[in-house]
């Protein structure tokens, strides 16, 4: 069917709506889709009767996909994900029915050609165990001229977002804080971070590459890329690869930064962001509405600056600001 391998698994709906604890619904054998998909279909509308609607955001099919896949492999890409969302969603309301989402993974639905092969196999390739994980970790941050070991270097920021802006501003916000960071911390002390996504990395790449004082060419501008996968801001900045495959190159973001900024975004970047902070990394979300609200920090100097980071109401200038002034107490602290 539409989903190669014939078996996978469905977990009841995430986040937030969620009335009861996830219940996974195996596929089974791909002669046993189409009733096992109806079983499915009929869970959720069972799990979902409070819902005004049985369409769900791109945002929550992202949190369902990601619990799919087993552990220890990867699955689709955000990237990916996102186009057969953009595929599906042919009236463009930003939401898809689960019905249809089913139907198209099963190979009941047709959808338009270009989302017909961006479903793949749950990947074989492993995820990088600890030791390789640490390891190439460091092999990073040694080509960003990062803080390895004893020695001093460059901080890491890594720039997370979503791969289609939510809000008319985040585009302005974005540039605003990939000029204000150098120009306030000093473009030699920054090595910058990317997945080579679009959206807001590519939007905060052209902005650094462009504008950013004491950092000509993208100097200090990094984009780790998995094998096979592409940027096709390339030339903006340095390429590195980073794993066999996205899921590997989710963990070495994960791992290699010291700061995390997450613009907007869906499960991938609060994913991500949560491994961060796992390990002591800070985060600093900007109307991520994917993350849950998180206590100003102690280093945090002025708690309104913290505030100012989630406030859709004020402008992308004053966020801006707030963010770099967040960044700098905590270079300082």
């Amino acid at each position: 069917g539409g989903y190669p391998g014939g078996a996978m698994s469905v977990v009841g709906l995430v986040g937030a709506d969620a009335p009861t604890a996830p219940c996974a619904v195996t596929l089974g054998s791909p002669g046993a889709l189409p009733s096992r998909a109806a079983k499915i279909k009929r869970s959720f509308r069972t799990a979902s009767q409070h819902r005004q609607s049985s369409a769900l955001t791109p945002e929550e099919l992202w949190g369902l996909v990601a619990r799919c896949a087993p552990a220890g492999v990867a699955g689709i890409s955000e990237a990916d994900f996102r186009r057969v969302v953009d595929a599906l969603d042919v009236e463009g309301r930003g939401r898809i029915e689960f019905d249809n989402f089913i139907d198209f993974l099963i190979g009941e639905r047709a959808a338009p050609r270009a989302a017909e092969t961006l479903i793949p196999a749950v990947a074989s390739t492993p995820m990088l165990d600890g030791a390789a994980l640490r390891r190439t970790a460091t092999e990073l941050r040694y080509k960003m001229g990062a803080t390895v070991g004893g020695a001093v270097g460059r901080i890491v920021v890594c720039v997370l977002g979503g791969t289609r802006l939510a809000r008319k501003t985040t585009e302005h916000l974005v540039w605003l804080c990939a000029a204000g960071l150098p120009a306030r911390l000093g473009a030699s002390h920054l090595a910058l971070a990317t997945a080579g996504m679009p959206g807001v990395q590519a939007i905060f790449s052209e902005a650094y590459y462009c504008g950013a004082r004491g950092a000509p060419g993208g100097r200090g501008l990094y984009h780790l890329v998995h094998q096979g996968g592409r940027c096709e801001y390339a030339h903006m900045g340095t390429v590195l690869p980073a794993g066999a495959n996205e899921a590997q190159r989710r963990q070495l973001t994960a791992a290699i930064g010291d700061v995390y900024l997450a613009f907007e975004g869906g499960q991938g970047v609060a994913c991500e962001a949560r491994a961060a902070a796992d390990r002591g990394a800070v985060v600093i979300p900007v109307r991520c509405s994917a993350l849950p609200a998180m206590q100003r920090p102690p280093f945090v100097r002025d708690p309104w600056s913290w505030r100012l980071l989630g406030d859709v109401e004020a402008s992308a200038a004053e966020i801006a600001h707030a963010l770099v002034e967040v960044v700098a107490d905590w270079l300082e602290a």
